[in-house]
């Protein structure tokens, strides 16, 4: 891999609805499961890429739709957990997942030291720095600031079936 993971990409943050009044910024790092061009499928199928080990599938429209609804701002990450999960600090074992659930992720197994600084670089600190502007910037104002991160619910996972009562 080259020195620039995201050359010619957007930036993996992505601000909706900045100037929302809600006390509440909504967050979903789990929104998409497009992957950087410069990782192609990380060795995976279109299959595994359209299912929960890549994203959190409906996560962004439900967190789009809140946004609108409550008039809070959302930060959104541009790319899949698979090629960075910032959910996740650079030393957490999950964050560029060599296995996801059960399958095992080609694209993430024995990356060198310089290939996951390049991730941390070009997606996890470009993602975080974005949500910390956005805090600050609230702080600034006066404005009450409540970090609330969304996701979805696999009915499935590692192979059991889940149940889950709201």
């Amino acid at each position: 891999m080259g020195a620039t993971l995201l050359e010619g990409e957007e930036s993996p943050f992505i601000l909706v609805n900045e100037n929302g009044r809600s006390p509440f910024v909504l967050v979903c790092e789990h929104a998409s499961n497009r992957l950087p061009k410069a990782l192609g499928t990380l060795g995976l199928s279109d299959a595994d890429l359209d299912a929960h080990i890549a994203w959190d599938i409906g996560a962004e429209k439900v967190a789009r739709r809140l946004s609108r609804l409550i008039d809070a701002p959302l930060a959104l990450q541009r790319y899949s957990r698979l090629a960075y999960d910032c959910n996740r600090p650079p030393e957490a074992p999950g964050a560029m997942p060599e296995v996801s659930e059960r399958t095992r992720i080609p694209g993430n197994v024995r990356l060198s030291a310089a290939d996951k600084l390049t991730r941390i670089r070009e997606i996890y600190r470009p993602f975080h720095a974005g949500l910390a502007d956005v805090l600050d910037s609230r702080a600034a104002a006066g404005i009450t600031a409540m970090l609330l991160s969304i996701h979805s619910f696999t009915p499935v996972y590692m192979g059991k079936q889940r149940t889950l009562e709201l």
